[in-house]
């Protein structure tokens, strides 16, 4: 049984770029070992925490940019860069398989069709969850496609953060890859739509967990944020990522099939 920790950058409404990153465990070999680290790295710089938790959240956005925890008035750059190479170190040190989903948010907005009296900002909503939700599913079929070479017997249970505009972009799309909810949908010719992704591999609904009590997902976090900035250019960001490069999960013969979106656009409310 494998687990799949998901996490995404790029959700900014002006990034060019949406990147979703899925951390391939193996909870049995690897998950407490991974705690530990993390543990061990959040008592090495600050000695008075106590206790895995909601305390100290390695946000590689925060960690990059001198913010929360690490305020750049106490943490200076060259500081939070080393933290930085300690985090990408992980899949190296564990043997952690990282799987993406890249999109190029243009192209989602160019192909987007809703219904003529679609609002603006039911529009918007549903263009933001049909990025992630098709940014995630690409990423999940790279994960397949490397369970499959490695290890085809074993399902996989998705773990995703537990905040809202996950949850409901994660709606629009799970159910519709899993083999069982097209074996019984009434519409029989959409459910052999040959062009969609479907699988038995991953089971269940998404399990969704705070980001603070998962060092996994501060994982999948962790190159998410670095994979967009090195799409935008950034040299620093290519170099740090680049000792865990060989885990990156690289496809060969992989052709990404179309995602099945089942919320339809009557049933998007406008944003709060």
């Amino acid at each position: 049984m494998r687990f799949i920790y998901v996490d995404e950058a790029g959700t900014s409404k002006n990034e060019p770029y949406f990147i979703a990153c899925g951390v391939i465990s193996d909870p049995d070999e690897c998950y407490l070992s991974v705690r530990q680290y993390y543990f061990d790295l959040s008592n090495d710089l600050f000695p008075e925490w106590e206790g895995f938790g909601d305390s100290v959240i390695f946000h590689a956005k925060d960690i990059w940019h001198g913010a929360g925890h690490w305020d750049r008035k106490k943490w200076p750059k060259r500081e939070r860069m080393n933290i930085l190479k300690r985090l990408v170190q992980v899949p190296v040190l564990f043997q952690l398989p990282l799987c993406f989903g890249i999109l190029e948010k243009a192209g989602v907005a160019e192909s987007l069709q809703v219904a003529p009296d679609t609002t603006a900002k039911q529009r918007e909503k549903l263009l933001a969850r049909s990025i992630y939700s098709h940014g995630i599913h690409g990423m999940l079929q790279v994960a397949d496609w490397w369970m499959a070479k490695n290890c085809p017997s074993e399902l996989a249970q998705v773990v995703a953060e537990d905040i809202s505009d996950v949850k409901g972009a994660m709606a629009m799309f799970f159910s519709g890859l899993q083999k069982q909810d097209h074996d019984i949908a009434e519409d029989l010719a959409a459910a052999s739509e040959p062009d969609w992704f479907v699988t038995e591999r991953f089971i269940d609904t998404i399990n969704y967990v705070a980001k603070s009590k998962s060092p996994m997902l501060q994982v999948a976090d962790t190159f998410a944020f670095l994979v967009r900035r090195m799409l935008g250019g950034c040299a620093e960001a290519a170099s740090l990522i680049e000792p865990a490069s060989s885990w990156f999960v690289t496809p060969t013969n992989l052709n990404l099939r179309t995602a099945r979106l089942i919320i339809p656009v009557d049933q998007v409310r406008p944003v709060d």
